[in-house]
């Protein structure tokens, strides 16, 4: 009995045994939620065999069976999850820009340069101005390429900026543009022909420029004088086009800069005045009033007087004003009373202080009538009517001078008379006074220069003498006068 049992447990091992082998394939080869589905089978029931003695239970205890251990499974044997690969950098957009780095003003300036891998869109040129940029420009741009941009508004001003190119938000390096000042121009306004008058004024720069005069004649710009400015563009160059025709000419100043642009000042006038005309009646008796009259090329208001040639020096006569027209008239009053001829002129003074003087005129003053004693032999003759002193040499006049007589109660003496004698230094034994060129023909009655005849005229009057205020021409008649010769005084 004891072998039958043992044959029994022999064959449930080698069955149990070859379950567990099956087992362990469909483990290792079925999907794992197959294996997770299919439940173990059942055992058969097994006889159930009495322990014996001697035997223990364990030594009859089914064996249990386990999976066969499989080696690790590899990582790569695994299903991983997929890695995502980086994507592609974006291309970073770059901007550059450059300008000119000096303009002279009124040329167009740009601002150019290049855009890579930005977006389509607006390229905007902006100038720095205080703490902020404003746009001064635009074009638009595919993203890729150069461009150019032309700049207006704040950078025609003079002054230096910053610059810099904008699209979408990125911004080029800055570049510097430095636009200069427009030149200035100032001239004299008018000047009268044949005086020298220049034009004056400077050009934004800090070297010398080649500059030169534009006259506009027709419809054309003529170029005139050329001249260097300074180191800082200052320059005078004279206007020389039209100085001795009168008339209103239009300049303009021109400069050359070193990158070759022309800059010109704004065009301005210079009128070229007409010297003063003057006319008189040419002649006139003596004692008869007369004028000169004419124009002044110029405004109204001009204070205008007559200078006449006394004593080797233009004297300072009567004086007037012009009226709206720049017309005046003048009486032409010296050697009203004395036969001659005389030079004469017109000067005006401008208001920016110029003198205007006419071409010189003559005047002569012909006798009323002379005395009949005056007409033979060598004579001083002198006329109370005319007030003047011909010195005359057998009826012919060779000098005239104004004269005053003696004052009420002190009658310079009427009649002919004879030179007693001559002092041409003398000194009144009487009144204490200065008697230069003393001519004595009756008494203490002399012909002789009076300081206070030149000074005050007519006057007062004398203490019965001739006097004379033209010391010039006294001298003359003085160094003639001889001893003996007659003296005729008369109405």
């Amino acid at each position: 009995m004891r072998t039958g049992q043992l044959r029994v447990a022999g064959r449930y091992r080698r069955i149990a045994a070859a379950a567990a082998v099956s087992l362990a394939l469909i483990a290792t080869t079925a999907p794992a939620s197959l294996a997770e589905e299919t439940a173990a089978p059942t055992p058969e029931p097994t006889a159930s065999v009495s322990p014996t003695a001697g035997v223990s239970p364990k030594a009859v205890e089914e064996p249990t069976l386990t999976e066969e251990p499989t080696a690790p499974s590899s990582p790569s044997a695994e299903a991983e999850p997929p890695v995502e690969e980086p994507p592609a950098p974006t291309p970073t957009c770059v901007v550059t820009a450059a300008s000119a780095e000096v303009k002279a003003p009124g040329y167009a300036t740009n601002l150019w340069g290049s855009v890579r891998d930005c977006s389509a869109g607006t390229i905007v040129a902006e100038a720095r101005v205080g703490t902020g940029w404003v746009r001064v420009g635009a074009v638009t741009t595919t993203g890729t390429g150069s461009y150019v941009i032309r700049l207006s508004g704040q950078t025609d001003i003079a002054g230096t900026y910053q610059l810099r190119a904008v699209i979408n938000g990125t911004a080029s390096d800055t570049t510097t543009l430095t636009r200069l000042g427009r030149p200035t121009v100032a001239s004299a306004n008018q000047k009268l022909v044949g005086l020298t008058t220049y034009t004056w004024g400077r050009f934004d720069t800090d070297r010398s420029l080649e500059t030169w005069t534009e006259v506009l004649l027709g419809s054309k710009w003529s170029r005139s004088q050329t001249r260097t400015s300074t180191s800082d563009g200052s320059f005078t160059i004279p206007l020389t086009y039209g100085a001795t025709t009168p008339g209103t000419y239009r300049w303009r100043v021109a400069a050359r800069y070193p990158d070759g642009s022309v800059v010109r000042t704004s065009e301005f006038t210079l009128r070229r005045l007409a010297l003063p005309t003057a006319t008189s009646a040419g002649t006139k008796p003596v004692g008869q009033t007369t004028y000169a009259w004419g124009r002044f090329d110029a405004g109204p208001g001009i204070s205008a007087w007559t200078e006449v040639y006394v004593g080797g020096k233009w004297s300072k006569s009567q004086v007037t004003r012009t009226d709206s027209t720049g017309s005046y008239t003048l009486p032409l009053t010296y050697g009203t009373n004395v036969q001659g001829t005389y030079r004469f002129r017109v000067v005006g003074q401008y208001a920016d202080g110029t003198i205007a003087r006419s071409r010189e005129f003559t005047l002569t003053r012909t006798a009323l009538g002379l005395d009949s004693r005056c007409l033979t032999g060598r004579v001083m003759c002198a006329s109370k009517t005319t007030n003047t002193m011909h010195w005359m040499i057998d009826g012919r006049i060779i000098e005239t001078v104004e004269v005053r007589f003696g004052r009420v109660g002190m009658e310079t003496r009427e009649g002919q008379f004879q030179v007693g004698w001559k002092s041409r230094y003398h000194v009144s034994s009487i009144y204490g006074t200065p008697m230069p060129w003393a001519m004595f023909f009756s008494g203490g009655q002399a012909v002789h220069y009076s300081a206070d005849f030149m000074s005050n005229g007519y006057i007062g009057g004398s203490a019965g003498c001739i006097n004379v205020r033209d010391a010039v021409t006294l001298d003359r008649i003085y160094n003639q006068v001889r001893v003996g010769d007659k003296v005729v005084v008369y109405w």
